[in-house]
């Protein structure tokens, strides 16, 4: 009597999806750098929220893979141009199981993508994975394995300038949020309905929010610390007072959404922006950090009260 032949398990399908802003330099070789790490995937969708478009069709042609180029004419911010082509995955591809959401400055390892699925796979309640997020010019330092939400609701990434040898890698765990720039996420989650708040606009801590409100939806969240993604993000923007009003808007437009107690939360973290104004942030730049906190108070306030907007 012949004994059957077990079939092979299937590959995961995985779709990638990537937002360019006046980065087509960089976009193009990140996409080139994904396609080598990750040939098997099954789609790849690009959203240019550069005003006018930098990128045509011909900067993102890949041999073997399709590329969908998306161009709004307006900056969507970081939020909007997610949702964007989270939309265009679900309503244009049916076969694809996982949508890697993947910032322009990552240095993605060989078979990355496909770690985190098998993470997701071994857990089954969990709908989205991250790894353990490296500088990329010294990848001994952790730039962020997941976070957790402290007292006073203090968002924080944990691990955060750390050297790798002192944060824990083992087996996939559960985490509150994880960069959602950098990450796994399974299509139940997206067709659930679950998307990032375009409040957050041009950006801010949209992916803590979104992870939070997955949670709320009952999906859990997972990092897996042995898959590690170099970033190559050193924005000098980051000490501009356009910086620190965005910064300051998002924080506390998360602490009015989530928060159980918001105007303690939000007293907590406005009393840690002075203390760290005055005893850490250098003197031509505490200005800026107390000015831009200020008028980022305003815009959060203003945009709690918004109606949500979908792209």
């Amino acid at each position: 009597m012949s004994r059957a032949h077990a079939s092979p398990p299937t590959a995961p399908s995985i779709i990638a999806l990537v937002l360019n802003y006046h980065q087509r330099e960089r976009t193009v070789r990140f996409l080139r750098d994904l396609f080598a790490a990750e040939p098997s995937l099954v789609e790849l969708i690009v959203v240019d929220n550069s005003s006018p478009a930098v990128l045509q069709p011909g900067d993102v042609v890949l041999p073997g893979i399709p590329v969908r180029l998306l161009t709004p004419g307006r900056n969507l911010g970081v939020a909007g141009g997610r949702n964007l082509g989270i939309t265009a995955a679900l309503e244009a591809y049916s076969s694809w199981e996982y949508l890697a959401m993947l910032d322009n400055d990552l240095i993605i390892p060989q078979g990355g993508l496909h770690a985190l699925v098998a993470g997701l796979q071994d857990i089954s309640t969990a709908a989205i994975a991250g790894p353990c997020i490296v500088d990329a010019y010294d990848p001994a330092v952790v730039v962020a394995a997941g976070g957790d939400v402290l007292p006073f609701f203090y968002p924080r990434y944990r691990g955060h300038r750390q050297r790798i040898h002192s944060v824990s890698v083992g087996s996939a765990r559960g985490t509150a949020f994880v960069q959602g720039g950098a990450a796994v996420y399974r299509r139940t989650v997206l067709e659930s309905g679950v998307r990032f708040d375009d409040r957050f606009n041009p950006y801010g801590p949209e992916d803590i929010d979104f992870c939070l409100a997955a949670a709320a939806a009952g999906f859990g969240v997972i990092v897996v610390p042995t898959v590690r993604f170099g970033h190559e993000g050193r924005g000098t923007y980051k000490t501009t007072l356009r910086h620190q009003r965005h910064l300051a808007a998002g924080e506390i437009l998360l602490r009015l959404k989530w928060a159980p107690h918001p105007r303690i939360a939000i007293l907590a973290y406005l009393v840690w922006k002075v203390l760290r104004a005055v005893l850490h942030v250098p003197w031509r730049e505490k200005g800026k950090a107390a000015v831009g906190t200020l008028m980022g108070a305003g815009d959060a306030i203003r945009r709690w009260r918004e109606v949500r907007r979908e792209p």
